[in-house]
């Protein structure tokens, strides 16, 4: 239950901040939500992509090392895509990727009607692993 909500205030937010950008009155609301607190603090970075029809909001996600014996520098990672029409209603998917460890942007590219994001992960103890991220509007697959 609590992983469908955490996505869910994920995108309630954005939407919600996509709104706000629309008025001309700047509002500030505490969130008391503290899975809510806890998610965003462990957001790495964020990336906005604008395609033709659609946006695209990559968002990486630390989540801490999964294993005591596992040095904490080398945490994994998941990728929260959420792809937009950016019309009023929004129409929206969200789409939690992973788990990459201590994941590396290599580059973006649009072939064939997707967006590609290329990464590089790298396993504890093992050798590193490169990861193309295909993304459509209503899908995401991992090559």
């Amino acid at each position: 239950m609590k992983l469908l909500l955490i996505p869910s205030l994920l995108v309630c937010f954005l939407l919600s901040q996509s709104l706000l950008a629309q008025t001309n009155k700047i509002q500030v609301k505490k969130i008391e939500d503290k899975n809510f607190q806890s998610f965003l603090a462990q957001l790495d970075s964020c990336w906005f992509l604008t395609r033709e029809k659609y946006i695209i909001k990559v968002c990486l996600v630390c989540n801490g090392s999964s294993n005591i014996a596992i040095p904490a520098e080398n945490c994994s990672h998941n990728l929260y895509i959420l792809t937009s029409n950016g019309t009023i209603p929004d129409t929206t998917n969200l789409f939690k990727v992973g788990v990459f460890w201590e994941p590396q942007f290599i580059k973006m590219e649009d072939i064939e009607g997707y967006t590609i994001l290329t990464l590089k992960s790298f396993p504890y103890n093992k050798e590193e692993r490169v990861y193309r991220v295909k993304i459509k509007f209503d899908k995401v697959i991992i090559d």
